[in-house]
């Protein structure tokens, strides 16, 4: 899950003081029609994995620790699968999340996405840092560590470039930085303003990029944004801002529909808006108060989608599943103590 803090935030949605979120990239599948997909969370102080076999409509546990957290999860393959999270967390599964392994970082990085170009060469960031793996996510070695910088989500495409995003939580700049050479060095793009906060990035193809995050004001107000890039990163454009008190989180995209997900939350609950054919649709509301989005992805190739995220009273997880491109959206929520950060599919 990815990094936020926003004073406001705190009290509409009664989050902690800094909230934490993930962003998902996937690689393609070997099957043209897949059906697993992978939650992770939080379960009463320890760091759950889910694993479903039916795109969603049931969930099995397949991991639990306690001193750990997991906050993002991608896909490398079919069968292996990477979950990252706070002090040097990073574990790795080789057979569908039925056993899990744990992976070697310093322990003093909060790790926060996590994205593979190939099965062995990938990218963690977190704050501070932007690390690199040659060998299927074994070791990891510092690329940069920009002091102060913290990232919430990146992205890898099919060649040598990648896109990490954050903040600065002191001065409130937002950052945006690329890479052409599978993340040795990394080019600061990030925007004259500085009052956004990126959350999550996504690469719909190598040419159009997609950031979510969210505007904060000085006397504290806050709405959510979009940004689209259509050259692989380097400028960017407001594409969408919503009203005040809207928060964006995670952003996906469904390649049957050509629609652009975003997922978050407002006063009035879980929050997920489309855009399609050249417009924004504030489209689904949970309508629960305290409820909010972490974590959107969409099955390779598929109308289905998974959007979780928490209510913050009584902390259960919430789970809603689309099968139309995200025109509608349908509960199948766990339930129970749990704080679901992020979401991956296949």
């Amino acid at each position: 899950m990815r990094y936020l803090c926003l004073p406001i935030l705190l009290i509409l949605l009664s989050v902690t003081s800094c909230t934490k979120q993930n962003s998902v990239t996937n690689n393609t599948p070997s099957t043209p029609y897949n059906t697993t997909a992978i939650v992770v969370g939080d379960s009463s102080g320890y760091a759950t994995i889910f694993r479903s076999k039916n795109r969603g409509q049931t969930w099995q546990s397949v991991f639990k620790r306690k001193g750990v957290s997991i906050d993002a999860v991608t896909f490398i393959n079919d069968e292996r699968i990477v979950a990252i999270g706070d002090f040097g967390t990073v574990y790795i599964s080789n057979d569908t999340g039925n056993t899990w392994e744990r992976s070697t970082i310093p322990s003093y990085f909060s790790l926060w996405s996590v994205s593979f170009w190939t099965p062995a060469v990938g990218l963690i960031v977190g704050n501070d840092v932007i690390l690199k793996t040659l060998d299927s996510g074994k070791t990891w070695t510092p690329k940069i560590m920009p002091l102060g910088v913290i990232f919430n989500s990146v992205a890898t495409l099919t060649d040598k470039n990648a896109i990490a995003v954050g903040f600065n939580e002191e001065d409130t700049g937002s950052y945006i930085y690329i890479s052409s050479d599978t993340g040795n060095t990394w080019t600061n793009v990030s925007l004259a303003k500085t009052n956004y906060g990126f959350q999550s990035v996504y690469v719909q193809n190598p040419q159009q990029f997609w950031l979510a995050g969210t505007q904060t004001f000085s006397n504290g107000d806050f709405k959510a944004v979009i940004f689209n890039s259509a050259d692989t990163g380097n400028t960017w454009k407001l594409q969408y801002n919503t009203e005040l008190e809207n928060a964006f989180l995670s952003v996906s995209y469904c390649s049957p529909s050509n629609t652009v997900s975003v997922a978050g939350g407002n006063a009035q609950g879980g929050l997920i808006d489309n855009y399609n054919q050249g417009q924004w649709i504030q489209n689904f509301t949970t309508g629960q108060q305290g409820e909010q989005f972490e974590g959107i992805s969409y099955f390779t190739n598929s109308l289905t989608g998974i959007a979780v995220g928490y209510e913050n009273v009584t902390g259960n997880g919430i789970v809603y599943i689309t099968n139309d491109g995200g025109l509608s959206w349908q509960d199948y929520s766990l339930g129970g103590d749990i704080l679901l950060y992020a979401v991956a599919t296949r």
